[in-house]
């Protein structure tokens, strides 16, 4: 189920899915803030344009999460798979595990991990390649 991630190819893919799902986390969350507040100006309803510029916090964390993964960091990797089982159990709790939005925390969860292994893997790989070079 979880084979080991040395092939630097491997660990290129993972990274970069994960970078992918990160980004398209925030791309989502930029939508709703887009047409939240354009559906909200233009029917002249000030609250609802203002609660959909809420996700804009979502829309930086997320797009920050998947440009660390892409520079392989650690700490990013990390961050981003602790939040997305934070918004996984959130789901689980408030709508139950068979609802859409908690099966798509779950395939998040999933690919955050496969790329957090990967990142964590790169830093072995290269801390090895330093090692046997010194």
């Amino acid at each position: 189920m979880w084979p080991p991630v040395v092939a630097e190819k491997y660990r290129k893919n993972l990274i970069w899915v994960g970078c992918f799902a990160a980004f398209f986390y925030a791309a989502n969350w930029g939508a709703i803030a887009l047409f939240g507040a354009v559906y909200g100006a233009v029917g002249h309803n000030p609250a609802a344009a203002y609660k959909a510029l809420g996700a804009l916090p979502h829309v930086s964390i997320a797009a920050a999460i998947g440009w660390g993964i892409l520079k392989k960091s650690r700490i990013a990797a990390s961050t981003g798979l602790m939040l997305s089982i934070t918004g996984f159990i959130g789901n689980w709790v408030t709508q139950g595990f068979t609802s859409k939005s908690c099966i798509q925390c779950l395939i998040m969860v999933w690919i955050l991990a496969c790329s957090a292994r990967a990142v964590f893997a790169h830093h072995k790989a290269v801390g090895a390649e330093r090692n046997e070079k010194a």
